[in-house]
């Protein structure tokens, strides 16, 4: 096999990937977004290997988890007006596709 070993061993990885699965407020943050410099604090506290920020999207692919970003929600946002207008005006203002 060519190329630098592993850092982190398989038990390390499994490790590593059920402290991910818990979730970053379970690992001591105050919301339970992962981000990758929380990671590395993770791996570095948890395990005591040092990861550089930017491999980490590598290594957490290598481990079959996917970059994901929250939905942004507006605090303004009401849930019961939307359907209202949707039941109301939604059918009168939509084109329709031509015959």
């Amino acid at each position: 096999m060519s190329g630098r070993p592993a850092k982190l061993s398989n038990r390390q990885r499994r490790s590593l990937q059920q402290l991910l699965i818990k979730g970053a407020q379970a690992a001591g943050y105050h919301t339970n977004l992962w981000t990758c410099p929380r990671i590395a604090q993770v791996i570095r506290r948890e395990l005591g290997v040092n990861y550089h920020v930017d491999y980490l999207p590598r290594l957490l692919a290598a481990l079959g988890f996917s970059s994901q970003k929250p939905e942004s929600v507006a605090k303004e946002k009401d849930a019961v007006e939307v359907g209202q207008w949707i039941a109301r005006d939604w059918r009168r203002i939509k084109k329709t596709l031509p015959a």
